[in-house]
């Protein structure tokens, strides 16, 4: 059994390497502001509008507890969303931006990925 830590820092860079293949730039990493973890933030700059995409990374073994969406709750919603509008005002954006959820389930049998594009928190 892998530790909580080693799972999901496999995911995370399973995750890298899935949005990279897909063509978005990395930017950063496990960017933390004011007490808030943005997991991986990326550019989509291969449309006419540049867009940063945030992405919140879900890493299980399994998915009997449910999908990625179920295990933001009020309180992790709150803290993506504080996240995001502090790293807009730090980095002075004016553009796009977007949340992606991506799941990925690791077993001893393969790696599943599974990538929800512009996440609404309510």
């Amino acid at each position: 059994m892998l530790k909580k830590y080693t799972i999901g820092t496999r995911g995370e860079k399973i995750a890298k390497k899935y949005l990279i293949k897909q063509g978005l730039r990395l930017i950063s990493s496990n960017e933390r502001i004011l007490g808030d973890e943005i997991d991986l933030v990326f550019m989509d700059d291969k449309r006419q509008k540049k867009e940063i995409v945030f992405v919140e990374v879900k890493t299980r073994t399994n998915n009997k507890f449910g999908g990625p969406l179920e295990s933001i709750d009020k309180r992790k919603g709150n803290a993506i969303r504080r996240g995001i509008e502090n790293y807009i005002k730090r980095a002075n954006w004016k553009g796009f931006y977007r949340l992606d959820v991506l799941s990925v389930i690791i077993n001893d049998n393969e790696t599943q990925i599974e990538h929800i594009k512009d996440v609404m928190l309510d």
